[in-house]
């Protein structure tokens, strides 16, 4: 009977005729599938069509694409929202500098315009020589209220990957020896979805939430999995972005599949704030501000 009701809330929120409506109760990820993908609504497959992900012999995050511009030169630049903890903490020690946009186009050395650790987002420029088929996300520049019900998209590493990628992490010989089995659950093109509810808006985060202390986070009902983390937050009844999926509950990211009464996400309507006070005191690269107020301007 739970299993049942849990399923039937969870197709009701993604738009299949004849399910039961959503609550508040806490969801599973599901894995997305393409059957599954198939049924869901229009807009919801259109903004699976803007999931990123960035993926090392070591680790896996994602990020979902906001803008895709052509190129002065030639070819088309794109920006990419993502966590901040992915290209500090991912980059720097697990070299993820590649990432694949929802099409298979692969894309190397993006270069970060802007971060901000407490609200645990990055805007990444990445270059194209031609046009990737695939959706941008539009944004969302209010704070959605209490109840919102919301769906998040992320990558999907399995919990086994992640119990070997810790025991492994920082020796080399381990690293080395487990590198086949690393590779088997990296290359695998899974990726989740999972519902729920904005349960509390503008709360003031720290350790215990998943958040970096004093960020304002909108705390939820939705589940993350491994491998999620910088992934896209969409509000169910406009399908606009409003959130992030940040580093996860800290300390237990690892071991759990989602702690539904602490899970919170970056609001995007503060990431949008920060980015123009960014570009007001000129701190974005002259040669990408042109590129980031093109895309303000169209959300």
């Amino acid at each position: 009977m739970r299993a049942s009701f849990i399923a039937a809330s969870f197709l009701a929120s993604v738009g299949i005729a004849g399910a039961a409506p959503p609550t508040d109760r806490a969801r599973p990820v599901h894995l997305l599938s393409d059957a599954l993908l198939a049924r869901v609504r229009p807009a919801t497959r259109r903004n699976a069509g803007a999931l990123v992900d960035f993926r090392s012999d070591v680790s896996r995050a994602s990020g979902v694409l906001v803008s895709v511009q052509p190129a002065a030169g030639g070819g088309y630049r794109g920006l990419v929202l993502t966590a901040e903890h992915v290209v500090q903490d991912a980059w720097q020690r697990s070299k993820l500098d590649t990432l694949t946009l929802a099409d298979g186009t692969r894309v190397h050395a993006p270069k970060v315009l802007s971060t901000d650790r407490t609200l645990d987002y990055a805007l990444v420029e990445i270059s194209m020589a031609t046009r990737p088929n695939v959706q941008t996300a539009k944004i969302d520049r209010t704070l959605p209220k209490q109840g919102t019900a919301a769906y998040s998209l992320g990558g999907h590493t399995s919990l086994a990957w992640y119990g070997i990628a810790g025991f492994v992490h920082g020796t080399r010989e381990g690293l080395a020896a487990t590198q086949k089995q690393l590779a088997a659950n990296l290359d695998a093109d899974t990726r989740s979805i999972s519902t729920g509810h904005i349960t509390s808006e503008g709360t003031r985060a720290g350790e215990s939430q998943g958040g970096f202390e004093g960020n304002r986070m909108l705390l939820s009902d939705i589940a993350s999995a491994p491998g999620g983390g910088g992934g896209p937050v969409f509000d169910s009844k406009t399908h606009m972005l409003i959130g992030l999926t940040p580093r996860g509950v800290r300390g237990v990211a690892a071991t759990r599949w989602h702690l539904p009464e602490v899970a919170g996400q970056s609001p995007v309507a503060d990431v949008v704030t920060h980015i123009q006070d960014r570009l007001k005191t000129g701190k974005i690269d002259e040669a990408s501000r042109a590129l980031v107020q093109s895309w303000l301007a169209e959300n």
